[in-house]
């Protein structure tokens, strides 16, 4: 299992994270990237399920590959955006749980944190700030990875802005 996971993970990750280049380039505020050393623990926040495989995968998967503890913080429960007439918002929720479970535990993440707040209905409260306080504390990451709430684009609307 762990060779088929490795294998997989060497198709979908740059060869040079792989092979021990412990050093991959992160984009600052300012919008330069900067070389960073891969961290020994790391946390992803993210909005939605699939936005952190989607904005980061190949970056976790290098870095789980070269050891780093990788755990995920999933502010929103992902109950809302499909095409299906007949889903309902609590259905979508559990099926996004799942697949986001499946996808954390594929690239070996080691904890998922769900936050469990309504999709489209972020807000900078203190108990959401309160909640991502109490995740760092717990996981006490060398390095937190998170939307960029400055960038434009049609996919980051509120919650990736507010995340």
């Amino acid at each position: 299992m762990a060779k088929q996971r490795e294998r997989r993970l060497s198709q979908m990750t740059p060869a040079s994270m792989i092979s021990g280049n412990a050093t991959s380039r992160l984009q600052t505020n300012e919008g330069n990237s900067q070389a960073v050393d891969r961290p020994d623990r790391a946390l992803v926040v993210t909005p939605h399920p699939d936005d952190a495989e989607i904005g980061y995968g190949g970056t976790i998967a290098g870095w789980i590959a070269q050891g780093t503890e990788v755990a995920y913080v999933l502010c929103t429960n992902g109950d809302k955006g499909s095409g299906d007439a007949e889903m309902t918002s609590d259905r979508l929720a559990e099926i996004r749980a799942k697949e986001q479970a499946e996808a954390a535990d594929e690239l070996g993440v080691k904890d998922v944190i769900y936050l469990a707040y309504p999709d489209g209905a972020l807000e900078d409260t203190a108990e959401f700030r309160g909640d991502l306080v109490k995740a760092i504390r717990t996981h006490t990451p060398d390095v937190v990875l998170c939307p960029d709430r400055f960038r434009q684009g049609f996919y980051l609307h509120r919650d990736h802005r507010i995340c």
